[in-house]
């Protein structure tokens, strides 16, 4: 939800907290897309009504991202999101502190996957995976397997994922979640 990491308390007691952060142009295009087509709105009123909660986005979500385990964003390659197809092309930035396994994570996105990765450290003992590219179903099946094959075990065959970057960003956010279990000694 958008105020899912506001309260404290509940940041102190999940196990994984995740902040979704998108490329505003992206954003905006997608909202527009949306609801002028599923709620009857025009494209002027959505643009105001972005507008208006602006002031409310800075102080009600934007800190919210600076107490996320994991923040993920999806940025829009391109100059122009009114040009989207159904296969529109972004990058992926996953940021949170270093993990014992981000090698075996580029790995297997680099190479079961095929998708384009790298990693750069930045300030305050954190550091950003950058991803681009489409990656299959099954790929992403055989990379989780391989990343974590007790809880893959447990969930049993095939995952569902989505096909290209949200089907990236559900695998590794399970990738993540499962660590965090595992730290909190909930898994093996």
């Amino acid at each position: 939800g958008l105020h899912a990491l506001f309260v404290r308390d509940i940041n102190r007691i999940a196990t994984l907290t995740v902040f979704l952060e998108m490329d505003e142009a992206l954003r905006t295009h997608l909202k527009i897309a949306r609801d002028t087509v599923s709620r009857g709105h025009s494209s002027q009123q959505v643009i105001k009504s972005l507008s208006d909660r602006k002031s409310d986005s800075k102080i009600h979500i934007n800190p919210q991202r600076d107490v996320a385990d994991l923040i993920v964003r999806t940025e829009f390659l391109g100059t122009k999101p009114q040009q989207l197809s159904a296969s529109f092309e972004t990058t992926v930035t996953i940021d949170s502190e270093p993990k014992l396994f981000d090698d075996r994570l580029l790995n297997e996105l680099s190479i079961t996957c095929g998708l384009e990765v790298s990693m750069t450290a930045t300030t305050n003992n954190r550091r950003v995976i950058t991803i681009q590219g489409h990656a299959s179903r099954e790929d992403l099946t055989s990379a989780f397997f391989r990343l974590e094959p007790r809880v893959a075990a447990i969930l049993g065959g095939v995952q569902e994922w989505d096909h290209g970057t949200t089907g990236v960003v559900q695998m590794i956010v399970m990738v993540y979640l499962a660590n965090s279990l595992r730290r909190g000694r909930l898994i093996k």
